[in-house]
């Protein structure tokens, strides 16, 4: 009798679960370019996320810059208060 009961609670619960239509989790990203000419380069570049990389290695390069400049002025700043 409880497992009756429990069959016809837990039942509706797992069908309307199953139901319900799941959303991508990057819905709202850009789709990822493709820097090759075939569908398997575009394939590759989606599964490797070349343009997440590329990206990370510019940002990487802007920081050094940034982090070269900041260095040289305070080694500039140290140099006139001597």
């Amino acid at each position: 009798m409880k497992l009756r009961m429990i069959l016809i609670l837990v039942l509706p619960i797992l069908i309307l679960g199953c139901a319900r239509e799941e959303k991508p989790a990057n819905a709202g990203a850009a789709p990822a370019k493709s820097t090759g000419s075939s569908p398997g380069d575009a394939v590759v570049d989606i599964v490797t996320r070349r343009d997440a990389v590329e990206a990370g290695k510019k940002a990487r390069a802007t920081i050094d810059a940034v982090q070269a400049r900041r260095q040289q002025d305070f080694e500039e700043a140290l140099g006139e208060n001597k």
